[in-house]
């Protein structure tokens, strides 16, 4: 059995992980255009940048949110101006989500800005093996069932 008091802690500090997580997406910020936007919302932007065919459902499937906070979500971006609604081409009672240039523009700013954010974790991490990393990543997947 492994011991209590170490998954305590890990279930502590992954705790505090959510929180500053949590409060991170709170704040709308701005992505290279003029709109101030959620974290979340940036995070389907980049999925919709990442994939060529998108729908609501594909969405819906990745995040562990509900149709109706994705419909709102994606109702926003679209009067936004951030993406489009298109044909799907395989099945007409779908709807496929794209980029808009200006889309486009938030996607870059986004991959961009996390480049910036993963090449600070590679220096705080600079003493932890690709191993360890591995480790790390298949813990929280069996904890979080992913």
């Amino acid at each position: 059995m492994k011991d209590l008091t170490e998954i305590s802690q890990l279930m502590d500090t992954l705790n505090i992980v959510a929180d500053k997580i949590s409060a991170y997406g709170k704040v709308s910020r701005p992505y290279g255009t003029e709109d101030n936007l959620l974290v979340h919302e940036v995070h389907i932007i980049d999925y919709i940048g990442r994939h060529d065919i998108v729908t609501a459902s594909d969405i819906v499937a990745v995040t562990y949110k509900t149709k109706g906070a994705i419909s709102q979500t994606l109702n926003k971006l679209a009067e936004l101006g951030l993406i489009d609604r298109t044909e799907h081409p395989a099945d007409k009672r779908k709807q496929r989500l794209i980029l808009t240039e200006k889309g486009m523009v938030v996607y870059e700013h986004h991959r961009e800005k996390d480049l910036v954010a993963y090449s600070r974790y590679q220096d705080r991490l600079s003493n932890v093996t690709d191993e360890d990393l591995h480790k790390a990543n298949e813990i929280l997947k069996t904890i979080f069932k992913l």
